[in-house]
């Protein structure tokens, strides 16, 4: 009777180890995407300026039984000053802001701060 209980609960429990989500590559991102479609799970971080750079970084699970793998990471720069041009900007007043930002080919309306 003692393996008639114990079988029930081994087959709902299951075999599988869903695993934690991943933690975020780079710190505490800006953005946190999720989407999951039966089994499937993925998830998306997005920093909008890391370092001068639109980051965004996906995990991906194909089922329960799986861990998250690495999936794609998409890199793209001129939409938020690098570290070094935050630093000049941070001394400049607002119109010197703009002229500086001009001047290193930055389009004012995309500019992140």
């Amino acid at each position: 009777m003692r393996y008639l209980i114990i079988i029930p609960i081994f087959l709902l429990g299951g075999c599988c180890d869903p695993g934690d989500e991943p933690p975020p590559p780079f710190g505490t991102p800006d953005d946190v995407s999720r989407s999951s479609s039966g089994e499937y799970k993925s998830v998306i971080y997005t920093y909008h300026c890391l370092n001068g750079e639109f980051v965004s970084k996906s995990y991906i699970r194909a089922d329960a039984c799986s861990d998250y793998e690495s999936g794609s990471e998409f890199r793209t720069s001129g939409i938020c000053p690098t570290l070094e041009q935050q630093e000049i900007l941070s001394g400049l007043g607002s119109i010197q802001k703009l002229n500086y930002l001009k001047s290193i080919g930055m389009k004012i309306d995309t500019v992140r701060f």
